[in-house]
């Protein structure tokens, strides 16, 4: 069988990642996908290999952004995508497998406070 196209979703949030973390796993879960690896990208995006029948796309498009996960115009673009495409399939083939690999990074909210602290001091 030859390897799947696996399609990258990338998003941010606002959120905490130990905030975070339960909620993008269950709203995957509920919505009939399965998470196949999660793994840290770098000190500040988390990684989520998973896969979801294309049914279930929309749902999860929308329990994503529930969650506080929001997504760039790339990642917007792939699960709008899939969405139309789920709409104009046969029934048939809503039970195909998509492999999606979700990337959220993890964004600090900027404040007039954090703004005040990060200005150099003047003499």
């Amino acid at each position: 069988m030859p390897p799947r196209n696996i399609q990258i979703i990338q998003a941010y949030s606002y959120y905490d990642r130990e905030d975070l973390l339960p909620a993008v796993v269950d709203a995957i879960v509920n919505c009939g996908g399965w998470v196949l690896d999660r793994r840290d990208i770098s000190e500040m995006t988390l990684g989520f290999q998973l896969e979801i029948e294309l049914r279930g796309i929309f749902d999860l498009y929308a329990a994503l952004l529930a969650a506080g996960v929001h997504m760039t115009r790339s990642g917007h673009r792939v699960l709008s995508g899939f969405c139309t495409c789920g709409r104009f399939v046969r029934k048939s083939q809503l039970g195909q497998i998509l492999q999606l690999q979700l990337e959220i990074s993890f964004l600090h909210e900027i404040t007039p406070h954090w703004l005040l602290m990060a200005q150099p001091a003047h003499a």
